[in-house]
């Protein structure tokens, strides 16, 4: 029967195969002979079996490096996951075969082997031990295993032991690494703070992370190199915006404020509303104007965190932000800061505002709160002209439509005198 594995005719090859697995326990010399077959149905029967048998331990290596495709599936897709359902085996079982294989695959084989390790349902020490492996392997792979280690070490769960572990072999993986391997470490703190912020879980954010020192953290761009989704284009920035929404929720003014600071200096490049860049300009400004008013009773800091919100905007971005913009206007002119409201509208270049405004739902808005300042500062002949543009809308309510008249009428010039 065994001599009958190599022969010529297909079906004997099979035939073969089946009857030494019905009708006896091959040893291993016997199934690693059977895996080493030209024939990959046939090192595929003989792949079940060892598995069926308890066996796999001892044969993952020839099984990772097998030549065929179909025998690798085989073995990641159905054979492993069927393996780690038995009671009583853990992913750390696997782990010291699936790295032995690692050294003796070819890069692709690499890549894959470590997208393996980084998905295997961890419990345990082996996250630990899986990221202690990569760790020290990634000196020694070409850049296409390198960028895949990365990542996948970006995709575990990253435990207070595995990061210091990261911290000692960075010593010795070489400078390029070392920031590679404090991003892994800082992104996972990211992520938990965001996992508390869902569960607005506001005081243990604070507890837990008020004392880190994000002001020494890497501007790095980790949505680029992980793929994760995060809102700021640098993780100080977004960690920043995660302690000050604490703070601010817990009614501490100042910290929030100083946070919020932190992140909009930390936060490179404006973005568009096309990218979540835009949007996390538009929820940082938000959040710390609405802290100088419910926190700290600052109603002048308010409006000039709202007013800048024009000029950290860029493209079409500027429609997400003009209500912060109209909403500083409103609260100078409450001030009888109306001078100070003009200058804000025609800081604003109006060519850059032509083709915003038109389409979107604070138009109405822009012409009666900038007719609004005008009026206020005595240039009603001006302020008329915003009231026009305004009345000219297609759309508008009859309220609003007898708002405008109403406010033209107000704004008529005086009839000369005989």
């Amino acid at each position: 029967l065994i001599a009958a594995l190599n022969d010529e005719r297909k079906i004997v090859r099979l035939t073969a195969a089946h009857l030494l697995i019905a009708h006896g326990d091959p040893g291993d010399e016997i199934l690693l002979g059977a895996l080493d077959n030209d024939d990959v149905q046939v090192r595929r029967l003989f792949a079940g079996h060892i598995a069926r048998s308890g066996r796999l331990l001892r044969f993952v290596k020839p099984l990772v490096l097998d030549r065929s495709a179909v025998v690798r599936r085989y073995f990641y897709l159905k054979l492993m996951p069927e393996y780690l359902l038995v009671d009583g085996r853990t992913p750390s079982d696997l782990i010291d075969e699936l790295a032995s294989a690692f050294w003796e695959a070819d890069e692709d084989l690499q890549i894959k082997i470590t997208e393996v390790l980084s998905e295997l349902p961890y419990s345990g020490d082996a996250p630990d031990q899986v990221i202690a492996f990569l760790s020290s392997a990634y000196p020694d792979t070409g850049s296409g295993v390198r960028k895949a280690i990365v990542a996948a070490l970006g995709e575990m769960p990253v435990t207070d032991s595995s990061a210091a572990k990261l911290r000692e072999v960075v010593a010795s993986a070489g400078e390029d690494y070392a920031e590679d391997a404090l991003i892994i470490i800082l992104e996972s703190k990211v992520e938990e703070m965001g996992r508390l912020a869902e569960k607005e879980k506001w005081q243990e954010l604070v507890d837990k992370f008020g004392d880190l020192e994000i002001d020494g953290w890497p501007d790095t761009d980790a949505r680029l190199l992980f793929g994760r989704r995060h809102r700021s284009s640098s993780l100080a920035g977004e960690a920043h915006f995660r302690l000050g929404t604490a703070y601010y929720n817990l009614g501490r003014g100042e910290k929030a404020a100083n946070e919020l600071k932190k992140c909009l200096e930390r936060h490179t490049g404006a973005g568009t509303s096309r990218s979540r860049s835009g949007n996390f300009i538009w929820f940082v400004l938000e959040q710390a104007g609405a802290n100088y008013l419910e926190n700290l009773d600052d109603k002048e800091r308010a409006a000039e965190v709202f007013a800048s919100a024009y000029s950290r905007a860029s493209g079409t971005a500027l429609w997400r932000i003009m209500p912060l913009v109209l909403h500083a206007v409103d609260i100078l002119c409450d001030l009888d800061k109306c001078d100070d409201a003009v200058d804000v509208f025609e800081a604003m270049d109006t060519a850059r505002l032509s083709d915003v405004t038109k389409p979107w739902r604070f138009q109405y808005r822009y012409f009666t709160t900038y007719a609004k300042a005008l009026n206020a500062v005595g240039r009603r002949r001006e302020a008329r002209l915003q009231y026009e543009q305004a009345l000219e809308m297609e759309g508008l309510s009859d309220s609003q439509k007898e708002f405008l008249k109403e406010a033209l009428d107000s704004l008529k010039p005086n009839p000369e005198p005989n």
